[in-house]
């Protein structure tokens, strides 16, 4: 049999959480309780027997958390029928406290001696002080039910006006970004293009690497964020320029075919995801083997659009995140095209890797308040 015992430090642990949460309402009440207690008992000459004052004490701040947790909250809990609710849990409320009274009074007079010679009557003045007595903690309690309510709301609207602040940062350095990347890329261009011209009567591989890295930036930074998607052809255009330029930088020792249908140039595709797939066959690929050649094909099969790229695995892994490019574009296909596409990834022995994109040919679609937001930034 398992038996379960708490541990003594965890049990003063929570005690200790307990305290310290709410240390406010400890405070309080005893500043409450010297008053009605000492204060009271001084200007009176006269104090009861502790036990008394416990059994009442504890019903007394038991009727007034009954009454801000449960009584308010229930009756306001719906605003049109709670001018009903309310008073009538007001009164089961009352009745059960005058009755609770009575019934502690009657048990300390029957079983023990902390009344003395005092006698206990269910009547009218009984009735009445009692009433009143708890009227006097209702009427506190009520208070603190608003209190507390108006400090819980104002932290929430503190919390959300900082929250609306922060998007408002966060927009400004957004639209300061675009702005820049509407400026920055112009400068670039200029500044590539000027050096083209001047390098190609004297440099012409530099020129042409140039003219194809001009040409994949200029790309990318024209692609419509509006729409997510492009033409094939212009993906292929891009790969065109990434295998140029990468043959261009090492002397055009890479062995790459690159194989497209005419028939898949006018199909739709997110944008710069063929681009990203090749990037990735470069970064990591060993790409001099003229015996076993990376290989790219872009084709049309059964009203699907298939990207296949095979490449043996460079045995150089470079530094950094690895197929991070791969894994955004993998949640940018989910998120485009949901079921109507699939990924396939293989490495046979770790010597050659394998990649198969299938899209379903439909529209792409995105939900208007996706595009609305692209279109505010």
């Amino acid at each position: 049999m398992f038996e379960h015992t708490d541990d003594p430090n965890t049990t003063k642990n929570r005690l200790l959480k307990f305290v310290k949460k709410y240390k406010y309402h400890f405070y309080g009440w005893l500043v409450f309780l010297f008053y009605e207690i000492v204060m009271v008992g001084l200007y009176l000459n006269h104090f009861g027997h502790p036990v008394r004052y416990l059994i009442n004490y504890l019903i007394n701040i038991g009727l007034f958390y009954f009454h801000a947790e449960f009584t308010m909250r229930i009756g306001l809990l719906r605003r049109r029928i709670s001018i009903i609710v309310l008073p009538l849990l007001f009164l089961v409320e009352i009745g059960s406290y005058t009755l609770l009274i009575f019934a502690a009074h009657w048990l300390l007079l029957q079983y023990t001696s902390v009344l003395g010679s005092t006698s206990v009557a269910f009547n009218y003045q009984f009735c009445i002080s009692t009433i009143f007595r708890g009227c006097y903690f209702i009427v506190f309690s009520t208070g603190y039910y608003f209190l507390k309510n108006y400090l819980t709301e104002r932290k929430k609207s503190d919390n959300l006006e900082k929250d609306q602040l922060k998007n408002l940062i966060q927009i400004a350095r957004t639209e300061g970004a675009y702005l820049r990347a509407q400026i920055n890329p112009h400068f670039l261009f200029n500044t590539l293009d000027f050096i083209y011209h001047n390098s190609r009567p004297t440099a012409p591989t530099a020129a042409e690497a140039i003219s194809s890295l001009s040409e994949i930036m200029r790309y990318a930074v024209e692609v419509n964020p509006d729409e997510n998607e492009t033409l094939v052809k212009r993906e292929v255009a891009q790969i065109e320029n990434l295998i140029n330029l990468h043959q261009l930088r090492a002397d055009h020792s890479l062995s790459i075919h690159f194989y497209y249908d005419e028939d898949v140039l006018e199909l739709s595709i997110i944008s710069l995801l063929m681009i990203t797939v090749v990037e990735n066959m470069f970064k990591h690929g060993d790409l001099r083997n003229p015996k076993d050649p990376a290989k790219i094909s872009v084709t049309l099969e059964d009203n699907e659009l298939v990207i296949n790229t095979s490449n043996r695995i460079s045995q150089t892994r470079p530094s950094g995140g690895a197929h991070s490019g791969l894994n955004n574009i993998i949640k940018r296909m989910q998120y485009a095209y949901g079921n109507d596409a699939t990924i396939k990834i293989n490495t046979d022995n770790q010597e050659r890797y394998t990649l198969e994109i299938r899209i379903k040919q439909k529209p792409v679609q995105y939900p208007a308040t996706v595009r609305n937001l692209s279109g505010q930034l």
